[in-house]
């Protein structure tokens, strides 16, 4: 398998849906944006928010697998961009591919 580099590249975060629905006791995902999480056998990396992991862990399958899941989406085969399902804070990360 391929190691996966996941880099948090943005994060929206919609403050209007945060004030109206958000529990003010919960806390954010805690991902750094430009840090490079490594995936290695398509696991989880430390440190990883575990949320975001499940929103995107297909993805780092398919590229950890060399599958090509991403037919004309992508300008790189071996790139995907993905985000997490938080509609309050949501982060978008990039996902490449590494021998």
């Amino acid at each position: 398998m391929k190691t996966v580099v996941i880099t948090p590249i943005k994060r929206n975060i919609d403050r209007e849906l945060i004030e109206k629905y958000e529990n003010p006791l919960t806390s954010p995902c805690e991902v750094v944006l430009n840090k490079e999480y490594i995936s290695k056998d398509a696991r989880i990396p430390s440190g990883f928010c575990s949320e975001a992991w499940h929103s995107i862990e297909e993805y780092v399958v398919g590229l950890a697998k060399g599958e090509v899941k991403f037919p004309g989406w992508m300008k790189d085969p071996t790139t995907a961009v993905v985000s997490c399902n938080d509609g309050l804070r949501t982060v978008i990360f990039l996902l490449k591919s590494v021998d």
